[in-house]
């Protein structure tokens, strides 16, 4: 089977010149609805739990179309703590709305 038969394949880009450096804007990644504010959450958890509220430094491997016309890049980032101890490295797609050059 012809794996271009649909057209998928044309729906690829590659960035060009390597990976693009990108700010991803975590709160567009991860929407999330606070819980009174967080005072209702504890202390340990507001430390600990990864601080999904900020932008972090990224890299665009590669960019998706999606059905909608809307580009999704695959992007690599980390996402860590408040006290800045734990950090996770993320590979994933990313709507082009979370994404600002750096």
């Amino acid at each position: 089977m012809d794996e271009d038969a649909d057209g998928w394949w044309k729906t690829r880009r590659l960035s060009k010149g390597g990976p693009l450096p990108v700010w991803v804007y975590l709160p567009g990644v991860f929407p999330w609805r606070g819980i009174g504010g967080g005072r209702d959450v504890p202390l340990r958890v507001r430390a600990a739990g990864l601080d999904i509220s900020v932008s972090v430094p990224g890299e665009v491997l590669l960019w998706h179309q999606a059905f909608n016309g809307e580009w999704l890049g695959l992007t690599s980032f980390e996402v860590g703590n408040r006290s800045g101890r734990a950090r996770m490295a993320l590979i994933q797609l990313v709507s082009e709305r979370a994404l600002r050059p750096r």
